[in-house]
């Protein structure tokens, strides 16, 4: 299936004609939200938010500004994810670098990120100890870590990833945003006891791992944009996920909590691998359109865990 032919760009080179003529452009090629994808790119072209876009409907874009966003008009045509376009992915309030090899994130995780903000502050007021020790595993492009960084500054804060590629844009989105954070190129198929975090000293543990099942249908942008080992985990989606429940508990302190995001269709057996590992308080939560989207779960004690197997 080929791409609608893209109409010529207007002469009339204003913001107001110019945002126009890109909406129509994804518009037409079936793109989910043309009119906000249309402010995100003329925006980023101009240097300013999207917001701002309404105060400057009468700027003139120069020669160089139009044959820069007719390239990027023609490349979300062709369903490259603007985040690839633009080079960066917002999540809450600041964004990260992204690129080929590194997971896009989605605004769904920042749910994930709220909750475990939260549940940083409770653990904070339960316990004497400080300050928090927090664990973000499968880290990506390291939002999880890197949210959880600016609202606990004095935190100890791990972000683990395996991809050689990820963890390249995981080192510079630290770097730039939170170098407090400890990073770790790790296998979380393996055992943990081997990366330098204390035994039994972590209090938050924030996971977005691979976990959509290998037979599952996934949109375009997903299948040819999204590094495959950062998407599927094995025929039931959680491979990955039963790895981490088995060899996490030798880092945590009894009563940790840990939030771990998962399919829609698995989080009823997630919840049960869980409760089978000795997590206690095993409750599913919902995205913003009513998906089951993540798990959160305490660690009760060593002596209570009933092993599962990998």
């Amino acid at each position: 299936m080929t791409n609608p032919p893209q109409s010529e760009f207007p002469t009339d080179l204003s913001v107001r004609t110019v945002l126009r003529w890109v909406c129509a452009c994804l518009e037409s090629t079936g793109i989910d939200s043309p009119a906000a994808e249309s402010r995100l790119l003329v925006a980023a072209l101009l240097h300013c938010a999207p917001a701002q876009l309404i105060l400057r409907s009468d700027t003139q874009l120069t020669t160089a500004q139009k044959d820069t966003l007719e390239g990027w008009v023609q490349r979300r045509m062709s369903r490259e994810p603007v985040q690839h376009i633009l080079g960066e992915a917002p999540f809450l309030d600041f964004s990260v670098a992204v690129g080929e090899g590194v997971f896009i994130p989605r605004p769904e995780t920042e749910l994930l990120a709220d909750w475990a903000i939260k549940a940083a502050h409770q653990q904070m007021s339960m316990s004497s100890a400080q300050p928090l020790h927090i664990l973000d595993l499968c880290a990506g492009s390291g939002v999880l870590a890197i949210a959880m960084a600016r609202a606990f500054p004095t935190a100890y804060i791990w972000a683990v990833e395996y991809s050689d590629q990820a963890f390249m844009y995981l080192r510079r989105n630290v770097a730039a945003l939170a170098p407090q954070i400890s990073l770790i190129q790790g296998d979380a198929t393996l055992p943990y006891s081997g990366w330098g975090i204390p035994e039994n000293s972590i209090d938050v543990v924030v996971c977005n791992p691979p976990y959509v099942p290998l037979d599952s249908t996934v949109d375009r942008e997903t299948r040819e944009f999204d590094p495959t080992d950062a998407v599927f985990s094995g025929e039931g989606g959680l491979v990955l996920s039963r790895h981490i429940l088995h060899h996490l508990p030798v880092l945590l302190t009894p009563g940790a909590v840990l939030g771990m995001e998962h399919d829609d269709a698995t989080g009823e057996s997630l919840t049960q691998l869980a409760q089978r590992a000795g997590y206690s308080d095993c409750k599913d939560h919902l995205d913003l359109a009513g998906r089951p989207r993540f798990m959160t779960a305490r660690w009760k004690s060593p002596l209570s865990s009933e092993r599962i197997s990998v």
